[in-house]
């Protein structure tokens, strides 16, 4: 007997989540609202608890074909830009046994949508998901259409109306930050066209402007062809109307100038909230026949490069239960472990993501001085314990070395 399995939203989780299951045998429907699988935003970071999973997908070659692979995060003091330190990513990658690397988010999407149709994964566009009965299971689209398959998995991001129908603990009284994230894309051409920052399209590797409230990510992605830029800054009360290209160049005033070269070849900014909301005490539905994942689950904050990573876990883990479930009635089961082995692991993530914004986003003083002191000592020493917890060797082995299809995140956490 095969499963009915139906998937709502095709982004990074459910695509995922649809070649995670095809591999093992079952022939999973995709339901997205769109007219077609797109993109937002522009670069991703696939660390190596992610890359392992996608390889294994079938992605190793497509991925490679446009990804950057990159030595260190070299990180600059806001004001002047002097160097405060690095990260070793590609020490990262050999502990890991898998690649760090940055694409673009399109063509991520791209090649797990290629891999899914070669599998034999249905698609169904159009179809936004009005409302969700998560017991029966069965979600009815914009059409009319009702959907009431074996199994009813929920990926379709932080706004899903699924989370109403889980236990939740709230972090934030509203499903907001205090920041939001700008991000821009500039050619390499045209860095290089310019001395003062020709050293930006170098694809060895990323840069991260840290200081008081905010943040600014930079690396090279599209085969070295385009500089994908991130800034997190506090979110003002802006005009709707206003341009978020404005709003970033004034709120940027007395950084490194080197920033404000940037900003002057920067053609288009987009802006983005940084969404916070509840903790989810539990992802399967009282039945055990329907289960929330990805950002929809547990939005991951942008400030460890993880929400990508939680999201391909979450899926690579489902296909693994279900491999050799045949029968409705061993739905139920395989949900409940995957609930008991993701939560302990993704709410440690989402808090130590806000615990590493915290130190990025230091006020000068003396806590700054002592962090930059200490990492400063850490690139000149590496024996010397870097002040940034995923630099050091627990913190490496608890993020980025742990594969979700052999380890157990309880144990594993302990043993960090």
């Amino acid at each position: 007997m095969t499963l009915d399995i139906a998937i709502s939203g095709g982004g990074i989780c459910g695509l995922s989540a649809a070649v995670a299951l095809a591999r093992h045998g079952h022939k999973p429907t995709v339901y997205e609202a769109s007219p077609t699988i797109r993109t937002v935003g522009a670069g991703i970071q696939v660390v190596p608890n992610m890359s392992r999973l996608l390889y294994r997908m079938g992605l190793r070659e497509l991925l490679l074909k446009h990804a950057v692979s990159q030595e260190s995060v070299i990180h600059h003091r806001w004001a002047d830009g002097d160097l405060v330190g690095l990260m070793r990513l590609e020490e990262i990658a050999r502990l890991a046994q898998s690649p760090y690397v940055t694409v673009h988010r399109g063509q991520l999407l791209d090649n797990l949508y290629q891999i899914a149709n070669e599998l034999g994964v249905k698609f169904i566009f159009d179809a936004e998901v009005l409302g969700y009965d998560l017991e029966k299971p069965s979600m009815r689209t914009v059409d009319g259409h009702s959907v009431k398959p074996d199994l009813l998995i929920v990926a379709d991001g932080i706004k899903s109306s699924a989370r109403q129908h889980y236990p939740q603990t709230d972090l934030d009284s509203r499903f907001s930050s205090k920041y939001a994230a700008f991000r821009a894309t500039v050619p390499a051409s045209k860095i290089s066209e310019n001395d003062k920052v020709t050293w930006l399209a170098d694809p060895a590797h990323q840069h991260r402007w840290i200081g008081p409230n905010g943040h600014i990510v930079a690396y090279l992605i599209d085969s070295n062809t385009l500089l994908n830029l991130v800034f997190v800054l506090p979110r003002s009360e802006a005009r709707i109307d206003r341009d978020p290209g404005d709003e970033l160049r004034e709120m940027l005033k007395g950084w490194d100038p080197n920033i404000r070269l940037l900003l002057n070849m920067i053609e288009n900014v987009t802006k983005w909230p940084i969404w916070v909301a509840p903790q989810l005490d539990s992802t399967v539905s009282a039945s055990g026949r329907s289960i929330i994942v990805g950002d929809a689950a547990h939005d991951m904050t942008p400030y460890l490069a993880q929400g990508g990573a939680m999201s391909v876990e979450d899926a690579a883990l489902l296909g693994k239960l279900l491999a050799d479930v045949s029968h409705p009635d061993g739905i139920a089961t395989a949900l409940r472990q995957h609930e008991a082995l993701r939560l302990p692991r993704t709410k440690q993530v989402t808090l130590d993501a806000i615990a590493n914004r915290e130190l990025f986003h230091l006020p000068d003083g003396e806590a700054q001085h002592a962090r930059d002191r200490r990492a400063i000592d850490n690139q000149e020493n590496p024996e010397v314990e870097s002040p940034y917890q995923w630099e050091t060797k627990a913190g490496r082995h608890w993020l980025y070395e742990f594969d979700v299809e052999v380890d157990d995140p309880r144990s594993f956490l302990a043993s960090s």
